[in-house]
């Protein structure tokens, strides 16, 4: 997991926005793709970034590095 894209999910969640509107204004993917990420990484479309584990929010990380939308550094 790469430690830049913990602190820039850490960073979207402080928006207090649903996760999905975070992957969409703050990593600039479309709705669908959202979707797809979150469902990929088992975690509601609805949810919170402030209800995620530290092992969810990991595996949300793996998820937008496995489908490049992050770079591992």
């Amino acid at each position: 997991m790469c430690v830049a894209s913990v602190r820039s999910m850490t960073h979207a969640q402080k928006a207090k926005k649903t996760l999905e509107n975070n992957l969409v204004n703050f990593f600039k993917l479309t709705r669908e793709q959202a979707k797809m990420v979150l469902a990929e990484g088992e975690i509601d479309e609805k949810a919170r970034g402030e209800t995620l584990s530290p092992q969810r929010l990991a595996k949300l990380s793996d998820v937008l590095l496995a489908h490049g939308f992050i770079k591992n550094a």
